[in-house]
């Protein structure tokens, strides 16, 4: 049977994505849900990737005048806001626009959305936000798993007096437990402009990760230690972290139950792109 069932427990948490199913057509008996290839459908344009990678979505954030999930296997709701949400055009509809001042971030349970003990991936979209170049450029970090000791961050590094490090430079921080950290560089942000829209994806595996960016060939790195981490899910997916002085936007966050191929990451961007022409 090539159906995946989705036995939720129903009452609040699960209200909604019972709602995004019925709504998509999906069929619910006997208190189970049934992903039939629904349609996803995201605001005025339709993401094709939920659509193709529907059976292994655990957790799906549009930002269309909400900061609930419109999917997800745990708690939709965010546990924690800081700063005040906007809602402003993004790549598939609307996105999350962050100010420069507001040092704004949403903080999500991890709880049966994603599960770092398993393969898994992270997709998400940002874009500057009225950057002014030979301004002060702060760090900024879209997206931080915390869980169990593992520890996974995108991240931009601002302006910085240590000439060793790269100012601008794009990267995927990674540490299990009390090994050493150690960072996967793609490229970096010198030539974003504003409202420019840039994917970002990380996969983990139970002894790498890989980290890219734009649809570009996924970089990878052995981990010093395995994805083995003790006890359930729980834990943070924090979004939207900035340091001083520096807006984005962030749009699509997608946490899959899989490793996303090289191939299916390039889709994703060519897709999103023609969003844009």
């Amino acid at each position: 049977m090539d159906r995946v069932k989705f036995r939720l427990q129903f009452p609040a948490r699960c209200r909604r994505f019972a709602r995004l199913l019925t709504l998509l057509g999906v069929a619910t008996t006997s208190g189970d849900l049934v992903a039939q290839s629904p349609p996803f459908v995201t605001g005025p344009v339709e993401n094709p990737g939920l659509k193709r990678f529907n059976r292994s979505i655990t957790f799906y954030l549009s930002f269309e005048g909400t900061l609930q999930a419109d999917l997800a296997t745990g708690s939709p709701d965010p546990r924690s806001i800081k700063g005040e949400p906007e809602f402003v055009p993004g790549i598939f509809g609307k996105a999350l626009g962050l100010k420069a001042t507001d040092f704004m971030y949403l903080d999500y349970a991890t709880l049966d959305n994603l599960d770092v003990r398993k393969p898994g991936a992270l997709a998400m979209w940002t874009a500057a936000r009225n950057w002014v170049r030979g301004d002060e450029e702060g760090y900024f970090w879209p997206a931080k798993i915390m869980s169990n000791g593992v520890q996974l961050m995108f991240g931009r590094q601002g302006q910085l007096l240590n000439p060793t490090r790269r100012t601008d430079m794009l990267y995927l921080w990674t540490q299990i437990g009390s090994t050493k950290d150690f960072s996967i560089s793609y490229g970096d942000s010198l030539k974003w402009n504003n409202g420019e829209w840039h994917l970002w994806v990380m996969n983990w595996r139970a002894n790498s990760v890989e980290f890219s960016m734009d649809g570009g060939p996924p970089q990878r790195h052995d981990t010093p230690a395995p994805f083995h981490p003790a006890g359930d899910t729980a834990g943070s997916l924090i979004l939207g972290q900035q340091g001083p002085a520096t807006a984005y936007l962030v749009d699509e966050v997608i946490v899959f139950d899989r490793p996303l191929s090289e191939d299916e990451i390039k889709w994703m961007h060519e897709k999103g792109m023609k969003t844009k022409e």
